[in-house]
């Protein structure tokens, strides 16, 4: 399964329940405008190559498919 959100790259992902690296990545894009922007333009470019409707429609027949096997 591909994730969306690949730390660094598309996002920055932090640990549940703590809000002082929540905080970070937060003032991080809040000082950062270019790494906003790279990061946007990765996550949808990742989003549109791996989540369009037609590869989610297909990943879920592939999933029935191997459940009814």
């Amino acid at each position: 399964m591909v994730e969306l959100v690949e730390n660094g790259k598309t996002g920055l992902i932090v640990p549940p329940g703590d809000p002082a690296p929540l905080a970070e990545a937060i003032t991080k894009y809040a000082r950062d405008p270019l790494m906003r922007k790279q990061h946007g333009a990765s996550a949808r470019e990742r989003l549109l190559a791996s989540f369009s409707f037609a590869q989610m429609a297909d990943q879920t027949v592939a999933m029935y498919r191997s459940l009814i096997a």
